[in-house]
């Protein structure tokens, strides 16, 4: 009886413990290094960056929706970089 609620604190505590290390490092500087390890490969497998730069966009466009709700201050230190049209 012991294993299952163990498997499910773990279920239930790992996603939390994630979004505290993003919360706590910062979205922005996660999507900073997110881009440059982009822009590293850019020469060596330029569709690879293509599609992380993307999915970085997309994911960016998703969190700001995210982020209308919430107090213009949070807001702010809470986003994600825009790479939409920058090519670093």
């Amino acid at each position: 009886v012991l294993y299952p609620m163990a498997f499910a604190a773990v279920v239930l505590l790992l996603p939390l413990l994630a979004l505290a290390v993003v919360l706590a490092i910062g979205p922005g500087r996660i999507g900073q290094w997110y881009l440059q390890r982009a822009t590293l490969i850019e020469h060596q497998y330029p569709a690879e960056a293509a599609r992380m730069r993307a999915r970085l966009d997309r994911v960016a466009c998703l969190w700001d929706r995210v982020l209308d709700w919430a107090p213009a201050q949070l807001a702010e230190r809470l986003a994600l970089p825009h790479v939409g049209a920058s090519r670093a």
